[in-house]
């Protein structure tokens, strides 16, 4: 029946996926797309430049293979972004095969330890026979996973090729390790070794892979993980050492400014951080009713800020693992959803994003999972018989799938205008990355600029690092006097970001000179000197800056200090008719005033 079945239903899932994801195609490039796609010149060539991405500037740095696949797209279509949509859709469906596939093998495995609704035959001894395999119920688990808003994130969002690429890989591994009890053992964890070595070139989240494999076996073949290591240990010891991949990789630290232990977040601080992030992953997972395409930085939370919500990512794992002792069969996908959460939600900080939706699109396949043997479970309750309840059951999935494919559908929709994802995130999540994209949303459409510097005070105010963004602006705008504030704490607050601080500095000596310029042309040279003066002491190199602060020292009346600046402009520059009129000028009125001004040594 299983073989029968098994390509019409992966048809349907591979149809049904497709129809959600159907008005992506066009989406245009969004946030990190932008450093990944647009601005990366590494993807230009199809040659060993596209397998070193650069470091700490793309979402794809140290992640060769995702690179690669980038570089591939734009040697197919440039910049179009209809081929970065079709291939993330692609790898979205392959991946919702292949749960299909592991959940069917699962399920024949799990159906003589746990009341299943299942009558599919016994439990065999150490192979799993999925010709038996109740296809119906992992078919619900794949087409509700597949079709989940949550997931959003990740297909839509060409940046998140990383996710995508390591979820096949990942999921390919798991199968292809599973499969292998099946029959021709040697040539199907060759599979998974290679699928876990290019999932390690993906991205490091893939690092637990190995582990869930052995605990795949013990949940579903062996009776205790030592009859997994006693018969399959040099094939776990193989899928360990992929590792090795991941720790040359990671050797050049190449998100050493977002991630780790030296990224300038405690890992107290981003443990309280994911005391509330993942409760509202899990939320979203159950009642997926709104877009937060990114939660932010990590905030600078207290255990005080977080409350009692600090018990329940404790109190769920406790569960997990008690689950996992009772019927590791059902405690799988409980132990899976912290398994594959863990690289991005416990121990190593990123300081850059205390979360995002996109982090769940490997662990949402256990929240599903459980979900969905839970309506079974209610369904065999209500309806002993096996006919009667698979209608009970088909009543409550069939519609959840219509209407998460619907929601898919319309969150979608959000992707296509920047202002709209931002508002969105900002609206239920808000951040200092949220105002800050949203104020370059709007300035991109040319926006109510007052609404710009709106957001962009607001992420100031969450962010230091965005003081400098928010004077840069005002700058732009005209709007020195108000800048120049902002550059000063950005420059006093940002003592250890070079960058930051260096880019203050100069947009710090615009304002100045702004402000003065339109001083002295307001005819207020003496409030002028203190601005320009500055600058001009701190670019003494800079003839301009020199002729600025002598025009208002003159205007001030202070001849004799206009003078040296004037001097100091014609040394710097003997060439400019500028510095030797001012400097005339300077002397003539000084004469008129009965001042002697020295000459220029």
């Amino acid at each position: 029946m299983w073989r029968n079945n098994r390509i019409p239903i992966a048809i349907v899932i591979a149809v049904v996926t497709a129809m959600s994801y159907a008005g992506t195609f066009a989406v245009p490039f969004q946030f990190d797309d932008v450093s990944a796609v647009v601005d990366n010149p590494t993807i230009r060539t199809l040659t060993t430049e596209a397998l070193r991405p650069p470091a700490n500037r793309s979402p794809s740095a140290g992640r060769p293979l995702v690179n690669l696949s980038l570089a591939l797209n734009y040697a197919a279509g440039g910049l179009d972004v209809t081929g970065y949509h079709v291939i993330n859709l692609t790898i979205h469906v392959a991946c919702a095969l292949l749960v299909f596939a592991l959940a069917a093998g699962a399920v024949a495995r799990a159906a003589r330890r746990v009341a299943l609704p299942s009558n599919f035959g016994a439990r065999p001894s150490g192979r799993i026979q999925e010709d038996h395999a109740p296809s119906w119920l992992a078919a619900v688990i794949a087409t509700a996973w597949a079709v989940h808003p949550l997931n959003t994130g990740a297909v839509t969002y060409i940046s998140a090729r990383s996710e995508l690429l390591m979820a096949v890989c990942y999921l390919g591994a798991l199968a292809a390790a599973a499969r292998a009890h099946a029959g021709q053992p040697k040539r199907w964890m060759t599979v998974a070794v290679a699928a876990c070595a290019a999932g390690m070139l993906c991205k490091e989240s893939m690092v637990t892979a190995p582990v869930a494999i052995v605990l795949f076996d013990r949940a579903y073949v062996y009776d205790r993980f030592v009859d997994g290591f006693r018969r399959r240990g040099a094939f776990y010891a193989c899928l360990a050492a992929t590792w090795l991949i991941l720790a040359w990789l990671l050797a050049d630290a190449p998100h050493s400014a977002s991630a780790g232990f030296d990224a300038g977040v405690s890992v107290s601080t981003y443990l309280l951080n994911q005391a509330l992030v993942i409760p509202e992953y899990l939320r979203l997972a159950l009642w997926p009713n709104e877009l937060i395409f990114a939660f932010g930085e990590v905030r600078p939370l207290t255990i005080a800020d977080v409350g009692m919500t600090i018990v329940v990512v404790p109190a769920l794992l406790a569960a997990a693992a008690w689950l996992w002792l009772r019927r590791p069969e059902l405690g799988f996908p409980a132990i899976w959803f912290f398994l594959t959460l863990a690289p991005t939600s416990s121990l190593v900080p990123i300081a850059t994003e205390a979360g995002a939706v996109r982090r769940m699109y490997l662990p949402l396949i256990g929240v599903v999972a459980l979900v969905v043997v839970g309506i079974g479970r209610l369904a065999m309750a209500v309806r002993p018989r096996v006919a009667e309840r698979r209608r009970v059951a088909a009543v409550i999935a069939v519609p959840a799938i219509v209407a998460l494919g619907v929601e898919t559908a319309r969150l979608n929709r959000d992707f296509m205008s920047g202002e709209t994802l931002w508002r969105d995130s900002l609206a239920h999540w808000p951040s200092a990355l949220a105002h800050l994209n949203l104020a370059n949303a709007l300035k991109a459409r040319g926006g109510a600029r007052d609404e710009v510097v709106e957001h962009l005070r607001a992420a100031a105010a969450i962010s230091r690092i965005e003081e400098y963004t928010l004077g840069a602006e005002l700058v732009e705008e005209g709007r020195a006097a108000e800048a120049i504030p902002e550059l000063e704490r950005a420059i006093a607050d940002n003592p250890g970001n070079d960058r930051v601080v260096t880019e203050a500095q100069n947009a710090l000596v615009r304002a100045l000179t702004d402000y003065g310029v339109a001083l002295v042309q307001s005819g207020r040279p003496a409030e002028a000197v203190p601005p320009l003066r500055r600058v001009a002491d701190q670019r003494q190199t800079d003839a301009g800056a020199q002729i600025n602060a002598a025009a208002a020292l003159a205007g001030a009346g202070d001849f004799v200090a206009a003078a040296g600046y004037a001097c100091r402009a014609e040394t710097i520059a003997p060439a400019d008719a500028r510095a030797r009129q001012l400097l005339h000028d300077i002397r003539a009125a000084a004469a008129e005033e009965k001042l002697r001004v020295a000459d220029c040594q």
